[in-house]
């Protein structure tokens, strides 16, 4: 099933829930919040936006590795991500590569409290359908929804990339292919 999902990239916790809202009344399934973005982020901000948007919520932590800010928490990432796995959020986006030890943890404490795991892996270049369908089955096996983001640059890295989406759908696994 296709949902839109909006990305909110705001800098401030009330910026991202007034776009946020914003979004959802326009029409968007889903609002996905680009935590890394915020000048400042804390765990009141955080409690707030899962309960204000609560099964509609995306959170997303992404880490400078995969393009990501660097959010002036001064928490670790994985307390970080612990507290988006409490309740509220229906959906956690994890990392395939940075967060990979903590992953299967994570996954568990997210479960526990209702929350659906998106594990991602976003590439800087195209790297070509076989990666990425290595990505997803990779993503798959760890989480509730694979997701893989690539660039793209040329008409016929779009078609291998169309060839995959066609041939993943058919898996009863859902996924995220941008």
């Amino acid at each position: 099933m296709t949902k839109v999902v909006a990305v909110i990239t705001a800098g401030t916790p009330g910026e991202a829930e007034r776009q946020a809202r914003t979004a959802i009344q326009r029409g968007a399934d889903l609002v996905e919040f680009r935590l890394d973005r915020l000048r400042d982020l804390n765990s009141a901000d955080i409690r707030k936006l899962a309960g204000s948007f609560g099964p509609r919520a995306i959170a997303t932590l992404r880490s400078p590795y995969e393009g990501g800010g660097r959010p002036r928490s001064g928490l670790p990432r994985f307390a970080v991500l612990r507290e988006l796995c409490q309740p509220g959020f229906g959906y956690v986006d994890l990392e395939l590569e940075a967060d990979a030890k903590d992953i299967r943890d994570l996954r568990v404490l997210a479960k526990r409290h209702r929350s659906r795991v998106i594990v991602s892996r976003h590439f800087e270049d195209f790297v070509g359908a076989s990666k990425i369908r290595d990505t997803l089955e990779a993503s798959a096996a760890v989480g509730d929804i694979a997701k893989a983001v690539v660039p793209i640059a040329h008409w016929y890295e779009a078609l291998e990339v169309v060839d995959l989406a066609a041939s993943w759908a058919a898996k009863s696994k859902p996924y995220v292919l941008i």
